[in-house]
C-alpha cells in the first residue's frame, strides 16, 4: 500500500508509540522519559501536519493511558478507544463514550448485540479472582499478575515464558473451567507482554462506530498496530501499517491485505509513513 494522508489514524500505544529504541511506557506511576515525550510529541505533530485526527486504540484502560495523553500536545488527539474498544473517551469534554449507545443510534444491530455480551466479562473476572488465578498458577508455575480492567481479563506474561504459550494456557483453562460463555465468541489474544481475554467486542468495533460517528469513511482511516491483538482490526480495515517490531503473524496479515510493513520500528513507522505520503 503506498503511503497516503489519512483523515483518521487509529493508533495502538504499546509497541507503536514508543521511541525508536522501544523504551517501555510502563505504568502511570513511572514518569515518562524525555525520549518518550519527544516521540509522542513528534507523532502527534506529524499526524496534525497531515491534516488527520489521531485516536488511541489500545488494550490499556483509560486510567492506565492518561499519563501518555498528558504528555502529548493535544493538536489532533481528542478521542481514545480503550480495553480493545470496550469503551471510548472524549478527552476534550472529559466524557466517556458508551459505544453501545453509538451502535444503537446508528442502527448497528450486530454491534448492539456484541456490546450487550460484555456482561459476561464480569462473570469471568469474578471467577478468575476467586478460582482461576490459583488454577493458572498451578498449571504454569507462575503467580498471575492481573491488570486492573473492567471489560477485559488481562494478565502480564511472566518473565521467561513465551507469550503464545502463556496465552494458550489461559485459553485452555478458561475453556475448561471458566464460566459458560453461552455461545459468545470469546477471543484470546496477546501483545508483546500481555495476554487478553475479550468477549465479542474487539478493536475494530469501536473504531468502526467512532469513524461512522465522525463521518469518516473507512477508506480514509489508517490503522497502526504491532501485536496479535491487532489481527482482528487489520482484517476489518483496508489501510494498514505495522512497525518493523510487529509480531510476524500480524506482518503476514498486513502484507496479505496490501498494507505497509514498515522497515522502521515503533513510532518511527508512522513518522516515515506520513513523510513519504
Amino acid at each position: 500500500m503506498p503511503p497516503f494522508n489519512p483523515s483518521l489514524v487509529f493508533h495502538d500505544v504499546d509497541g507503536c508509540l514508543n521511541p525508536a529504541d522501544g523504551e517501555d511506557f510502563g505504568p502511570p506511576s513511572r514518569p515518562l522519559s524525555a525520549s518518550q515525550r519527544k516521540s509522542l510529541e513528534a507523532v502527534e505533530l506529524a499526524v496534525h501536519r497531515a491534516g488527520a485526527g489521531l485516536i488511541f486504540n489500545t488494550g490499556r484502560s483509560l486510567d492506565d493511558t492518561l499519563h501518555i495523553f498528558e504528555a502529548m500536545p493535544k493538536l489532533c488527539l481528542r478521542y481514545g478507544l480503550f480495553e480493545h474498544s470496550a469503551y471510548g473517551y472524549d478527552f476534550s469534554s472529559q466524557r466517556r463514550i458508551e459505544l453501545a449507545d453509538l451502535a444503537n443510534e446508528q442502527g448497528d444491530e450486530e454491534r448492539k448485540t456484541r456490546y450487550g455480551q460484555l456482561a459476561w466479562m464480569d462473570e469471568l473476572n469474578h471467577w478468575f479472582r476467586e478460582e482461576g488465578s490459583q488454577l493458572l498458577e498451578a498449571r504454569t508455575g507462575h503467580r498471575p499478575i492481573l491488570l486492573e480492567k473492567s471489560a477485559n481479563l488481562s494478565l502480564e506474561c511472566p518473565t521467561g515464558v513465551p507469550i503464545s504459550q502463556y496465552c494458550n494456557s489461559l485459553r485452555d483453562l478458561v475453556r475448561e473451567k471458566g464460566p459458560d460463555a453461552g455461545g459468545i465468541p470469546v477471543h484470546f489474544c496477546h501483545s508483546a507482554f500481555f495476554v487478553d481475554v475479550l468477549a465479542s467486542v474487539h478493536k475494530s468495533d469501536g473504531a468502526i462506530l467512532l469513524a461512522r460517528d465522525l463521518g469518516v469513511d473507512l477508506e480514509r482511516c489508517l490503522v497502526v498496530g504491532d501485536g496479535m491483538n491487532d489481527v482482528e482490526i487489520f482484517e476489518a480495515f483496508p489501510r494498514l501499517l505495522c512497525p518493523s517490531n510487529a509480531d510476524e503473524e500480524l506482518r503476514r496479515v498486513c502484507r496479505s491485505k496490501g498494507g505497509t510493513c514498515s522497515p522502521h520500528p515503533y513510532s518511527e513507522a508512522i513518522l516515515h509513513h506520513l513523510q513519504e505520503a
